[in-house]
């Protein structure tokens, strides 16, 4: 039986990069086209400013209704600790690239990544207060995780840094302030209870 008969209707992907490769991402896309039309899908999606405008096109056309974009933070420094490959002006730019193209997204952030200042932490929220016209929603607000197989010191993890909880309860109230949508079920989802 299809997916149709079953009552399946939409696909979430789970690759946390799916425009990670270009070539295969468009074969995806075009797939879907040449045999179903479209079919509703969502994904994972890393800021990239050498994505090609045809790909978005096709990427709308396939059926995508929503991507999540790991932004992480809107500080340049923060970015580069994070090993992120991109500024945030080059975010703005790939966000400015999926309004245009009528592509649903949001945002991820995590506060406390290890050697995060308050001011780093402070250039972050307003970066994303600022670019409110054009980040439609928050997705994820988490305090930095240690997880295993990560090269880096353990005191950061937020269950040894008080910091990193208080800014991630922080930014989300500042963020509601500001009038953002939020994804209430992915704000501090991954700290434990």
């Amino acid at each position: 039986k299809g997916f149709k008969d079953r009552g399946v209707n939409q696909f979430v992907f789970h690759d946390s990069l799916i425009n990670g490769n270009f070539k295969a991402l468009d074969e995806l896309a075009q797939a879907i086209i040449d045999n179903f039309g479209r079919v509703n899908w969502e994904a994972q999606i890393a800021v990239r400013n050498d994505m090609p405008d045809a790909l978005f096109k096709k990427i709308k056309k396939s059926g995508c209704y929503h991507l999540f974009v790991g932004l992480e933070s809107g500080c340049d420094r923060t970015l580069k600790n994070m090993n992120k490959g991109f500024t945030a002006l080059d975010a703005v730019k790939f966000f400015q690239e999926l309004n245009y193209h009528g592509l649903s997204f949001g945002i991820s952030i995590i506060t406390g990544y290890p050697d995060e200042t308050e001011e780093d932490f402070e250039e972050s929220l307003d970066f994303v207060i600022q670019h409110r016209d054009i980040i439609p929603k928050i997705e994820q607000v988490n305090p930095f995780v240690n997880y295993s197989g990560l090269d880096l010191p353990q005191e950061f993890d937020y269950k040894n840094n008080e910091d990193s909880i208080d800014r991630a309860n922080y930014f989300i109230e500042s963020v509601q302030k500001a009038g953002f949508k939020l994804t209430k079920s992915f704000m501090l989802n991954l700290v434990e209870k």
